[in-house]
């Protein structure tokens, strides 16, 4: 299905191409002036290419800064009390440019987590390296924060010191005991990229009593230590995707199960796998684009059988990006309508069916309140403002143009 998805963007985007090319030759070189650029077929091709572009430029500047915080309630016999929080983060991957990692600390921190864990890919590119440890340093746990290396680590930047000074420790091949708030006992495992559940870390029977978390980076040790006595298995490296369709879900997941386990929560044998989408974007020559699988950020919350666990935190995250979607909307009629309505109140005025006085008023009215909502949105993102504006203006001079060309057939 992927491949057709991908062809057919292709043939559409050609036949955009070939469509604008043969406007601009008859405008420019006044060739074939009974062209047409909108009739029934061929407004159907540029519908499709205009949702596509609007899809291109949501992905690239909406999606990837869109985080969400997801809440998992595990129940189990083996805490008799309260049980404990546990935050997972994964695939940061930092850029030179930073995107996410301001937030961090602000949405995780509020969380109180007993402990965070991070399950690998920190960097794209070496001279991120300061982003991706200030994002860390600033994250707060009661018990700990730990981390695995993932393949990015692994195969690009061995030689790098990825956690020093970030208050993360490195448990790659080590097993860490933690108690709870009520003194009850869990084990944390955690596994390089390079490892094999033969390399001795586990023991089938020394555990049975206590709770054991297992961090590896990617999902495709699952169904070879669900045999051991894991009780939850964290995991991330699929990105869910990163750009998923509707009805098909992820395009690619760089997991030897393919599709199998690519986002979410799993039960296999005993063991509960969760696999996280991550926080940020491939690197090298993937584009840096999300699309319907926004970065994660995963709460775990873990305790007794028949305990829940609410508070205020998944009512704030709901707040949260309920405020969110309407600000993006918001944002995205302001800045896509704005330069098109300039336009149209400066033509009228210059031609005299708009008085000054008129549209003083609409300058006080409409302008002026969401001045501030697009000054924001320039100085969050310029380069999505800039795009949507100069898309809007040319959109409205091309159709504007055969507007014009109509009436005066007729």
């Amino acid at each position: 299905m992927k491949y057709i998805f991908l062809a057919s963007i292709v043939a559409v985007t050609l036949l955009e191409l070939i469509f604008i090319m043969q406007l601009l030759k008859s405008r420019l070189f006044k060739k074939n002036k009974e062209y047409h650029f909108c009739n029934k077929k061929k407004n159907i091709v540029h519908i499709i290419a205009a949702i596509g572009v609007l899809c291109v430029l949501y992905g690239y500047f909406i999606e990837p800064y869109w985080v969400e915080v997801k809440y998992v309630t595990i129940n189990t016999n083996k805490f008799a009390d309260f049980g404990v929080r546990v935050v997972q983060i994964s695939d940061i991957q930092s850029d030179t440019v930073i995107r996410n990692e301001k937030k961090l600390a602000e949405i995780i921190n509020p969380l109180n987590p007993d402990i965070i864990v991070f399950t690998g890919d920190t960097i794209n590119e070496r001279k991120a390296l300061k982003n991706f440890k200030s994002a860390l340093t600033n994250l707060e746990a009661r018990l700990g924060k730990f981390a695995v290396t993932g393949n990015v680590d692994y195969m690009w930047f061995k030689d790098l010191d990825l956690f020093s000074g970030t208050g993360f420790s490195d448990i790659s091949n080590k097993k860490v005991v933690l108690k709870s708030s009520f003194d009850e006992d869990f084990m944390l495992y955690g596994m390089d990229y390079n490892e094999t559940p033969s390399n001795g870390l586990f023991d089938k029977d020394a555990n049975n009593r206590l709770y054991n978390i297992f961090l590896y980076h990617t999902p495709d040790l699952i169904e070879n230590v669900s045999k051991y006595n894991l009780d939850l298995y964290l995991a991330g490296h699929t990105h869910g995707g990163q750009v998923r369709l509707p009805f098909y879900g992820a395009m690619e997941t760089f997991s030897e199960f393919g599709k199998k386990y690519e986002m979410g929560e799993y039960k296999v044998g005993n063991t509960t796998l969760y696999v996280n989408r991550g926080y940020g974007l491939e690197g090298g020559i993937i584009p840096r684009v999300r699309f319907l699988c926004r970065p994660e950020i995963t709460v775990f919350d873990i305790m007794p059988i028949g305990a829940t666990r609410l508070g205020t935190y998944a009512k704030d995250n709901f707040k949260r990006d309920i405020n969110n979607y309407i600000q993006f909307v918001m944002v995205g009629i302001i800045v896509q309508y704005i330069p098109i309505l300039i336009i149209l109140i400066i033509r009228a005025a210059i031609k005299g069916s708009l008085s000054k006085k008129k549209s003083l008023m609409i300058a006080v009215v409409y302008f002026l309140p969401v001045s501030y909502i697009y000054y924001k949105a320039f100085m969050d993102n310029p380069r999505l403002i800039v795009s949507i504006v100069i898309v809007s203006i040319g959109i409205y001079f091309l159709f504007s143009f055969e507007f014009k060309k109509k009436v005066h057939r007729e």
